[in-house]
Protein backbone atom coordinates (compact mmCIF):
# COMPACT_ATOMS: atom_id res chain seq x y z
CA UNK A 1 0.00 0.00 0.00
CA UNK A 2 1.56 3.45 -1.25
CA UNK A 3 1.62 6.15 1.80
CA UNK A 4 -0.87 8.22 -0.86
CA UNK A 5 -3.80 4.90 -0.36
CA UNK A 6 -3.34 4.84 3.33
CA UNK A 7 -5.69 7.25 4.15
CA UNK A 8 -8.23 6.08 1.71
CA UNK A 9 -8.26 2.93 3.82
CA UNK A 10 -11.13 1.50 6.29
CA UNK A 11 -10.65 3.93 9.42
CA UNK A 12 -10.78 0.39 11.35
CA UNK A 13 -8.04 -1.45 12.81
CA UNK A 14 -7.26 -5.05 11.94
CA UNK A 15 -9.19 -4.52 8.39
CA UNK A 16 -7.64 -6.86 5.89
CA UNK A 17 -6.12 -3.64 3.67
CA UNK A 18 -5.10 -1.49 6.54
CA UNK A 19 -1.62 -0.89 8.29
CA UNK A 20 -2.83 0.90 11.41
CA UNK A 21 -2.15 -0.30 14.70
CA UNK A 22 -5.03 1.85 16.72
CA UNK A 23 -8.48 2.16 15.21
CA UNK A 24 -9.23 5.39 14.01
CA UNK A 25 -12.37 7.68 15.30
CA UNK A 26 -13.90 10.12 13.33
CA UNK A 27 -14.01 13.51 14.65
CA UNK A 28 -14.37 17.33 13.78
CA UNK A 29 -11.65 19.14 15.11
CA UNK A 30 -9.69 22.66 14.46
CA UNK A 31 -6.23 22.28 14.52
CA UNK A 32 -3.09 25.10 15.21
CA UNK A 33 -0.32 23.60 13.64
CA UNK A 34 3.29 24.92 14.04
CA UNK A 35 6.02 24.38 12.39
CA UNK A 36 9.09 26.20 10.58
CA UNK A 37 8.67 26.37 6.44
CA UNK A 38 11.57 27.45 4.37
CA UNK A 39 13.54 28.95 7.71
CA UNK A 40 10.39 30.85 9.00
CA UNK A 41 7.82 29.83 12.24
CA UNK A 42 4.37 29.48 10.68
CA UNK A 43 1.52 28.98 12.39
CA UNK A 44 -1.25 26.79 9.93
CA UNK A 45 -5.17 26.62 10.89
CA UNK A 46 -6.22 22.88 10.20
CA UNK A 47 -9.10 20.67 10.17
CA UNK A 48 -8.91 17.00 11.69
CA UNK A 49 -10.84 14.23 10.22
CA UNK A 50 -10.10 11.53 12.89
CA UNK A 51 -8.02 10.62 15.10
CA UNK A 52 -6.83 7.56 17.30
CA UNK A 53 -4.30 7.52 20.30
CA UNK A 54 -1.41 6.80 17.84
CA UNK A 55 -2.29 9.58 15.37
CA UNK A 56 -4.58 11.64 13.37
CA UNK A 57 -5.73 12.28 9.57
CA UNK A 58 -5.99 16.32 9.09
CA UNK A 59 -6.83 18.71 6.19
CA UNK A 60 -3.83 20.99 6.14
CA UNK A 61 -3.91 23.58 3.46
CA UNK A 62 -0.11 24.03 3.60
CA UNK A 63 2.54 21.53 1.69
CA UNK A 64 4.37 19.47 4.02
CA UNK A 65 6.97 16.79 3.27
CA UNK A 66 6.82 13.09 3.93
CA UNK A 67 9.16 13.29 7.99
CA UNK A 68 8.06 16.86 8.39
CA UNK A 69 7.72 17.51 12.41
CA UNK A 70 4.97 19.76 13.24
CA UNK A 71 3.61 20.88 16.45
CA UNK A 72 -0.39 20.07 17.23
CA UNK A 73 -2.82 22.18 19.01
CA UNK A 74 -6.22 21.31 19.85
CA UNK A 75 -9.47 20.76 22.48
CA UNK A 76 -10.90 17.85 22.61
CA UNK A 77 -14.84 17.63 23.71
CA UNK A 78 -15.32 17.83 27.60
CA UNK A 79 -11.22 18.54 27.74
CA UNK A 80 -8.57 20.86 28.02
CA UNK A 81 -6.56 21.51 25.46
CA UNK A 82 -4.04 18.90 23.77
CA UNK A 83 -0.19 19.83 22.62
CA UNK A 84 1.60 17.33 21.08
CA UNK A 85 4.54 16.84 18.27
CA UNK A 86 3.27 14.72 14.95
CA UNK A 87 5.55 13.21 11.97
CA UNK A 88 3.85 13.72 8.34
CA UNK A 89 3.20 9.73 7.23
CA UNK A 90 0.93 9.89 5.00
CA UNK A 91 0.02 12.64 2.17
CA UNK A 92 -3.10 12.71 -0.51
CA UNK A 93 -3.01 16.42 -1.22
CA UNK A 94 -3.78 18.51 1.43
CA UNK A 95 -4.98 15.55 3.39
CA UNK A 96 -2.44 14.07 6.05
CA UNK A 97 -1.83 11.02 8.04
CA UNK A 98 -0.07 12.16 11.06
CA UNK A 99 2.37 10.36 13.81
CA UNK A 100 2.30 11.46 17.24
CA UNK A 101 5.59 11.48 18.79
CA UNK A 102 5.99 10.38 22.23
CA UNK A 103 2.86 11.50 23.59
CA UNK A 104 2.47 12.04 26.98
CA UNK A 105 0.23 9.40 29.23
CA UNK A 106 -2.21 11.55 30.20
CA UNK A 107 -3.32 12.80 26.37
CA UNK A 108 -3.08 9.05 25.61
CA UNK A 109 -5.38 8.57 28.01
CA UNK A 110 -7.61 11.84 27.02
CA UNK A 111 -7.79 9.95 23.53
CA UNK A 112 -8.63 6.76 24.33
CA UNK A 113 -11.37 7.89 26.94
CA UNK A 114 -12.64 9.97 23.41
CA UNK A 115 -12.46 6.55 21.85
CA UNK A 116 -14.51 4.69 23.80
CA UNK A 117 -17.32 7.81 24.07
CA UNK A 118 -17.12 7.62 20.09
CA UNK A 119 -17.58 3.58 20.43
CA UNK A 120 -20.28 3.75 22.82
CA UNK A 121 -22.01 6.35 20.64
CA UNK A 122 -21.86 4.67 18.06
Amino acid sequence: MTPRNVLASSTKAGSGNDLRSSARHKINVHLKITTTLHGARKLIPAYALNLSDSGLSAFIPAELPPGHTVEIEFSLPRSQNVLARAVVRAINRFHYGLEFIKLEDAVKEQLRALALTCEQTA
